[in-house]
């Protein structure tokens, strides 16, 4: 956190929160599929177009998509894409 790449963050050795943190990140789907489907795909691309990945869909798809959401593995460049709609 100290090279200012990661605006924030929380590290943890403790089992307890570890479950708590997994958790929250199995959610995620949960609660996407409250907008209708959720189409999922795992993308692997250079870490200098992780996010502008996310901002192209939601262009692309414009109303056609409820959502657009990016989340994965940071260090390795593989994105969690989800796009969900009515």
């Amino acid at each position: 956190m100290g090279s200012e790449i990661i605006n924030d963050g929380i590290i943890t050795t403790e089992p307890s929160k570890i479950r708590i943190l997994w958790g929250l990140r199995e959610k995620i789907t949960e609660g996407l599929l409250h907008d209708g489907y959720c189409y999922k795909y795992d993308v692997s691309l250079p870490l200098a177009h992780y996010y502008r990945l996310v901002e192209d869909i939601r262009v692309r798809l414009g109303d056609r998509a409820t959502r657009v959401v990016g989340y994965g593995h940071v260090g390795d460049g593989n994105l969690h894409l989800n796009v969900t709609a009515p």
